[in-house]
Formats: structure tokens, sequence, C-alpha cells
């Protein structure tokens, strides 16, 4: 075999070579650059979340229930941590107002006297807490607390 049919066959496995490179290098893009959606935003859990209604942690109260200033609530929901007890928190647009209860027992049932001095809003919700890990919890729908 001569030089030049040696030169010319490694010359073309080395072409070979990197055209497959090449090649499996733009799929890879062409693959990546089409799994990308930047216009996708999910406004609501959700979209992206079929949520059974088994799941919901809070039976009461219920969205859009409205209590007056003084009222007792009765705070029922599923016994959602495995923590004997929980702390009850109320909260208003994200952030928590005060403290319900701390260290209740974990039941599934509480009853909340709410406080004449309470700042009327019918933004209110639940946020039950697992005292032993603050990243359990769970928030009940918004409700609200009124003046007579």
């Amino acid at each position: 075999m001569s030089y030049a049919k040696i030169f010319y066959l490694i010359t073309e496995l080395i072409v070979t070579s990197i055209m497959k490179n090449l090649i499996l290098f733009f799929l890879l893009i062409l693959l990546f650059a089409s799994c990308r959606n930047e216009n996708y935003t999910p406004t609501e859990v959700n979209e992206l979340f079929d949520f059974d209604p088994d799941f919901e942690v809070f039976h009461k109260p219920q969205k859009g229930n409205i209590f007056y200033l003084g009222d007792e609530i009765d705070v029922e929901y599923r016994v959602f941590s495995n923590s004997d007890f929980i702390n009850l928190y109320a909260e208003k647009k994200g952030s928590i107002m005060f403290t319900i209860a701390e260290n209740v027992p974990n039941t599934g049932q509480f009853k909340w006297q709410t406080n004449k001095q309470m700042i009327p809003s019918v933004h209110y919700q639940i946020r039950i807490v697992n005292p032993n890990n603050q990243d359990i919890y769970a928030l009940s729908e918004r409700f609200g607390i009124i003046s007579k």
C-alpha cells in the first residue's frame, strides 16, 4: 500500500469523525433550543398541578366567609403533618399579622376567638405550621373579618 493511499484513508477517517461530531453538536443545540419556552409564565399554581379536591387541608373557614370582630371561628382542617402539635397564624396578603395559637394539639379542629381590636379585612388567611419544620405549612382560603 502506498503512502498516498494511507494518507488518503487517514484523512478520510479524520474528516468523517469531525463531521459526525459537528452533526451531533448541531443536533444537540437544536434539541436544547427547542425545549426552551421563555414566554410561558404560570400565573396560578393550578396551571402547574392538577390538585385532587381530597388534597385540600382546610375545611373551615371557607373561601369568602365573612365574620365579625369578636366572633368565634371554627377552624377545621385535615391533619397534614406528622407533628403532634401545630402553630396557627393569621396572615393577610402574604404577611403574618399575628399568632393565633402555638403548640396546640394537631386534632383537625380549633376554635379561634377573634379580637375586637383586629384590623378589619377581607384578605385574611390562616396558616397552619408544623413547629418542628417551618417549611411544612398550609394556608386556608381567604375570608373576611369585618366590624359590625
